[in-house]
Formats: C-alpha cells, structure tokens, sequence
C-alpha cells in the first residue's frame, strides 16, 4: 500500500516512537484530514488498538511497522488473507451496471477474473483494463486477455496505483477489510459521466466514525439513493458479511 507524500512527514516527526510492539505518533498537531489518513494506514499496517490515544499495537514490533511505512509503501496486513470473489457473487453486480459498447472498464482488484469474465460474457464490446496484486493469480488473467476478454493487466497494489481518469465504468468487489479506501481510490478514476458498481460491506454504509462518515458523505453526494443487498456469504473469506452494492457517478463538467 502506498503511503500519500503529505503523510509521510507526520511519520518522520521526531515525537513518533516506538516501543515494543507499540508506536506513538507523540503530540503533533494533526487536522482531521491528517487524522483519518493515519488512521485509515495504522489499520491497514495491523493496528489492533488504541488509535484515539494515538497508541497503536501491533502483532509485530512496530519499529519494523514504522521502517516499512517510512519508505513509501507497505504490505496492507488486512489484504493478505482475502480470496477471490465466487464468479456466482461477481455476476450479481453486473445488474447494476450501464454497458456500453465500446466503454473503458476497470477492474481494479481482478482476483482469478471472475468478474472480468463475467462482463466479458454479457456480449457487449468492452475495452476491460484489470489490476490485481497478487501474482499467483497473473497465468488466470493473462489468459483473460489471450482469449480477447480483457485488454490488459496491470500487476501491483490498486492503492498504490494511480490510473488516470479515464474510465468509463468501474466494476469491483474490493478486499472486505479495506472497502472504503479502494472505492474511495476507484472513484477518482472515473471519467466524468462515468460510474462505479461495488460491493461493499453494509455496516461502511453507517456514518459512525471519520472513516464512515467521509465514505457516507461521497455516497449521498454521488451515489444513487437506494442500495440493493447482494445478501451473506459474497466473500468468502467474510460468510458473516451482509453485503450491499453501491453505484456512484462521477458529475459531467
């Protein structure tokens, strides 16, 4: 996962420490925005505590954590158990989409290209750009695009990827633990006039928290006024996940 440049100052700040596996960020003042980024950071690292005392614990010692983020980019400890999304859950979404004969797809999360092929096999002439991170799945999507089903793959992390806004649609079912940061990043990657169809677990969907409420705030101003459950059981490394599927356009000048 990449770190964002105004970021990574706040983490060199002489008042973070470290402890064990303890990481203070010390008493630099932080705006909401600053606050919301770490936040969002420290979870994806492993945080497991303590984040409003600016306390955050780790499985590990947090001067590893630390090292590692300081340098820009770091593995997101909450994707790494995620397993592809079912191509019997990747079709649910296809409903929600508008697709246009020659539109520019993107599937920022490809996984084994369940729904990469799911799009493909509607009969509609899309240009389908994938990412995916994890190489074990690169022989299932270059074989995708072999068979003429997608155009290209881009390997690496979506959230340390910065497409141009270019894309016509955007179908995706992101990793459960970190839904709000891919969509959040997805969206700025669509063209105007374009959309974007996601799962999404339900409970992102309640502003409770400065996380949610900036995910609630882009869905009202964006998005479209009902949502639709895709019903338990859409992840399957997240069976007691009720899961909805969230629609946002991006405005035309």
């Amino acid at each position: 996962m990449r770190v964002p440049p105004h970021i990574l100052p706040l983490l060199n700040h002489p008042e973070v420490t470290t402890d064990g596996d303890r990481l203070s960020l010390g008493p630099q003042p932080l705006d909401i925005g600053e606050w919301e980024t770490l936040h969002e950071l420290l979870k994806a690292a492993g945080e497991q505590s303590e984040p409003r005392a600016r306390r955050n614990r780790f499985s590990r010692p947090a001067a590893d954590v630390l090292a590692e983020m300081r340098t820009g980019h770091f593995e997101a400890v909450l994707e790494r158990p995620h397993l592809p999304t079912p191509a019997e859950s990747a079709s649910k979404l296809l409903p929600f989409a508008e697709l246009r004969p020659g539109a520019r797809v993107l599937e920022p999360s490809a996984g084994d290209g369940a729904l990469v092929r799911a799009l493909a096999d509607h009969g509609v002439d899309l240009h389908i750009d994938m990412v995916e991170k994890d190489p074990a799945h690169t022989p299932a999507l270059r074989q995708l695009i072999a068979e003429g089903k997608a155009t290209s793959l881009r390997q690496g992390d979506f959230l340390s990827l910065t497409p141009p806004p270019v894309f016509d649609l955007i179908v995706m079912a992101p990793p459960a633990p970190v839904q709000v940061l891919h969509i959040e990043h997805a969206y700025n990657c669509l063209a105007p006039g374009g959309h974007l169809v996601a799962a999404v677990a339900e409970r992102f969907l309640h502003p409770r928290d400065p996380r949610t409420k900036r995910f609630h705030a882009l869905v009202v101003e964006h998005g479209v006024s009902d949502y639709h459950a895709l019903g338990w059981g859409f992840y399957p490394d997240a069976p007691n996940e009720q899961v909805v599927v969230t629609v946002l356009w991006k405005p035309t000048p």
